[in-house]
């Protein structure tokens, strides 16, 4: 509990004799005191302190929702980065299936197989 709560409720106590008590004494009375709050003033209370209540949770459901908007936007970055990584990828295997002089190609890696297994052949040939 907040020291403002406190205070209002401390501000609301209120002390009365029971209300068969009818000694002479005011301060101290045979049954002693009854201790009891302030309708108003703690209805009031509760009333303020569910308006904050419904201002967090609102604040709450808003950031939530901001959460999920900055969420979906990560994704989408991810994803657009994740595709042009794998366009890419694909581009760069089909320039190595097309024989690019850059990547190799297909052409030259069945040219160095067949080269080794020439190179076998000639070495079986001269065994």
């Amino acid at each position: 509990m907040s020291d403002e709560t406190r205070n209002k409720l401390i501000s609301a106590l209120r002390q009365f004799r029971h209300s068969n008590d009818n000694t002479g004494s005011i301060t101290r009375p045979e049954q002693g005191f009854v201790f009891a709050y302030d309708r108003d003033e703690t209805e009031g209370l509760v009333a303020s302190l569910e308006k904050k209540l419904e201002q967090a949770e609102a604040r709450c459901a808003e950031l939530e929702q901001d959460a999920k908007n900055a969420a979906s936007s990560i994704i989408r970055t991810v994803n657009s980065r994740r595709k042009t990584i794998l366009i890419k990828q694909a581009e760069a295997i089909e320039d190595w299936l097309r024989g690019d002089a850059e990547m190799g190609g297909l052409d030259e890696y069945a040219n160095r197989l067949r080269q080794q297994a020439h190179e076998i052949e000639s070495g079986d040939n001269n065994e």
